[in-house]
């Protein structure tokens, strides 16, 4: 996927995974955790508002397709 197709799919689709190459799938249930390089997209994960416990760096290269995810319950952060 190009940078500018993830971009798209991250405004249209909420809440969604993104697919990697390795198999990993990694959940995004808000776009205000997510930035969006040239290069490289980092998503924060198990978000509670603008704070998030990890992040996930994935190369946009690396991205193979991003759908909708059903909405997953909050987890507190520790």
């Amino acid at each position: 996927m190009t940078k500018e197709d993830v971009n798209q799919a991250l405004n249209n689709i909420r809440p969604c995974n993104v697919l990697v190459s390795d198999g990993r799938c990694i959940y995004v249930d808000n776009p205000e955790t997510v930035l969006l390089s040239d290069t490289v997209l980092v998503i924060g994960k198990h978000a509670q508002g603008r704070i998030v416990k990890e992040l996930a760096m994935v190369a946009v290269a690396h991205i193979t397709g991003i759908e909708p995810a059903k909405p997953r319950p909050l987890r507190k952060v520790a």
